[in-house]
C-alpha cells in the first residue's frame, strides 16, 4: 500500500496518477460508511474519518479489519495535524482520528509526505548493464532483466566500491527488473517502494532500437533535433514530458531514500537540482550501479559522487 498525504491543493491526486500508477481515483465521502478498495486509489480519507467521527465509528479498526483489501491500493489523504487546535471538540477529535485512524490505523505503508522539508538524503544509483545498454539500444519501458556481464559487474562493484549505508533509507526503485535486481546484489535487499513515475523514457516506436536502425527515420531526426523537447517519440513521450513526470516523482518523495533506477531519470533529477552546472544527459548519467548522494539542508542541494576508487 502506498499511502500519500500533505497539505490541501498540493497536487497530491495528480502524482499519485503520474507515480504511482493511480488510474482511477475514487473521492470519499463522509457519507461512506465503507471503502471499496478494489479500484486501486482513494482519495479524501479525511473526509470518510469524518463521517465515522459523526456516526461514532472508529476508523483505526476499520483499516485493521479491512488490512488484506487495502494492502496493494493507493490511499490518499490531507493532513492537517500542525497548526491551531480546534475549539471545537468534533473538530477536535477529527484531527486527532485523521491522524491515528488515517495513518496510524495503517501500520505499515509506503508513505509519501507530499510537502516541502528543510532536510533530505537521496541516493541514487543507475541499475547494471543489461544486453539492450551493451547493443546501445533505447530501453525504456521494456522490462528486460541484468546481462550476466551486468551482474558480474555488480559484484564486483559491490567489493570496491565504498557505497553509502543505507540503514534508515527508505529502498526504493522503479519496479523494472533490472532496478530491483540492482538492488538485491548490491545490498542484499527488496525494495519498499516502487514508484512508476521513476521509469525511464517511453521511446515509443523507437523502443529496442539502435541509433544505426533509426538514424534514416524522419520522425527520429525530428525528435532529436529538437531543441524545444515538446516533439515526442511515435507513442511515446517528449523529453519536456519525461523530465516533468520524473521531477514530480522526486519531488513527492519527501523522506530519505536509497532510489535505483535508470541513467536518464538521474541525469533529469541532477540538471534540475543543479542547472548552474551546464551539464547535459550524458554528463550526468552515472555508469551502471554507481551515483551521487544527494543532500538538501534548508532547501540548498549539494551532492557527491559514488564511484569506483
Amino acid at each position: 500500500m502506498i499511502f500519500v498525504f500533505g497539505g490541501a491543493y498540493q497536487g497530491m491526486e495528480e502524482y499519485a496518477r503520474e507515480s504511482c500508477g493511480a488510474a482511477e481515483i475514487v473521492q470519499l465521502t463522509e457519507n461512506d460508511a465503507q471503502i471499496d478498495f478494489s479500484t486501486g486509489a482513494v482519495a479524501g480519507l479525511e473526509r470518510y474519518v469524518l463521517g465515522c467521527v459523526r456516526r461514532g465509528e472508529n476508523a483505526r479498526e476499520y483499516f485493521e479489519a479491512h488490512r488484506g483489501e487495502w494492502k496493494d491500493a493507493v490511499l490518499i489523504g490531507t493532513d492537517f495535524s500542525c497548526g491551531l487546535v480546534p475549539m471545537e471538540a468534533e473538530n477536535r477529535l477529527w484531527r486527532e482520528e485523521n491522524g491515528s485512524g488515517g495513518r496510524g490505523g495503517a501500520r505499515g505503508p509506503h508513505v509519501l509526505r507530499h510537502r516541502p522539508g528543510d532536510q533530505m538524503r537521496l541516493v541514487l544509483l543507475r541499475h547494471g548493464r543489461t544486453a539492450a545498454n551493451d547493443a546501445r539500444l533505447y530501453c525504456g519501458v521494456t522490462d528486460v532483466a541484468l546481462s550476466e556481464a551486468g551482474r558480474a559487474q555488480l559484484m564486483l562493484r559491490r567489493e570496491r566500491v565504498h557505497y553509502p549505508k543505507i540503514d534508515g533509507l527508505l529502498r526504493v526503485t522503479s519496479g523494472m527488473l533490472r532496478a530491483d535486481e540492482t538492488l538485491r546484489i548490491l545490498f542484499d535487499a527488496e525494495p519498499e517502494l516502487r514508484l512508476p513515475g521513476l521509469r525511464e523514457m517511453n521511446f515509443g516506436r523507437f523502443e529496442m532500437h539502435s541509433y544505426e536502425q533509426l538514424k534514416g527515420d524522419a520522425d527520429y531526426q525530428k525528435w532529436i533535433m529538437d531543441a524545444s523537447r515538446e516533439v515526442s517519440t511515435p507513442g511515446g513521450e517528449s523529453k519536456r514530458g519525461f523530465h516533468l513526470r520524473v521531477n514530480a516523482a522526486f519531488d513527492a518523495l519527501r523522506q530519505d531514500a536509497l532510489v535505483v533506477c535508470h541513467g536518464g531519470v538521474i541525469a533529469a533529477r541532477m540538471g534540475q537540482l543543479f542547472p548552474q552546472e551546464n551539464k547535459n544527459l550524458y554528463q550526468w548519467q552515472p555508469d551502471s550501479g554507481l551515483g551521487y548522494v544527494l543532500e538538501e539542508k534548508g532547501g540548498a542541494w549539494s551532492y557527491t559522487t559514488i564511484g569506483e576508487e
